[in-house]
């Protein structure tokens, strides 16, 4: 099965690389990515995400040195790869944040159950509701400011920084739903804000001098 054990061990080792530059952390820019490919960031806010595209250009690498080390059962071994570059690093980042991580480190955040509510008190006040699903891995308790990435939904997102950064403790092995209230003058905002809902949050998480952006 095998013919080149060189180039079989080259490819084992340039997929090794390409996961590690595929984790996503400390900062995870999924849900705010204009291009995703295999699940990792390539294009975020129009930026490109330079570590994406090397663990891509690994990946590729991967693939022809199996193709050159490999007689037969190629395709199967590029599907095991695909497999392992998608899969493997979440799958790093949980065990991590599980066992060593401490502090803002060991704080996860799920996205896709947040969301950001708004709602005309009157004609002149707005108010925002933010519930924010947050879970703390760790076993020691943890207290960080949060505040919201206005890099998308930009006027949104300002309005809720209005009184940031909110502080937010969580417990060991906790997952709270963490309510964010904000009432503001619509009157004071150059571009109104109508009644609505978003999802697909991005907040960012700090503690001393540490950042995240999850």
């Amino acid at each position: 099965m095998i013919r080149n054990w060189y180039y079989f061990k080259i490819a084992i080792v340039l997929l090794f690389v390409a996961i590690l530059l595929a984790i996503p952390y400390p900062d995870a820019l999924n849900n705010i990515s204009d291009v995703v490919l295999l699940n990792v960031p390539i294009v975020t806010l129009e930026a490109f995400q330079l570590k994406s595209i090397l663990a891509i250009i690994f990946l590729i690498g991967c693939f022809y040195c199996i193709r050159r080390s490999l007689k037969k059962h190629f395709l199967l071994m590029y599907i095991t790869a695909i497999l392992s570059f998608v899969f493997i690093p979440s799958f790093f980042v949980c065990v991590y944040q599980y066992t060593w991580a401490t502090g803002i480190q060991a704080i996860s955040f799920d996205a896709y159950r947040s969301e950001c509510t708004y709602d005309k008190l009157d004609e002149d006040t707005l108010q925002g509701v933010c519930q924010l699903t947050l879970r703390n891995l760790s076993k020691e308790d943890v207290t960080f400011q949060v505040e919201f990435n206005d890099a998308i939904y930009k006027e949104e997102m300002i309005f809720m920084n209005n009184n940031a950064p909110y502080e937010v403790t969580l417990h060991g092995q906790q997952k709270k739903v963490v309510k964010i209230r904000s009432v503001l003058d619509m009157t004071q905002m150059e571009n109104h804000i109508y009644d609505g809902k978003i999802a697909n949050l991005s907040i960012k998480i700090s503690a001393g001098h540490q950042q995240r952006r999850i």
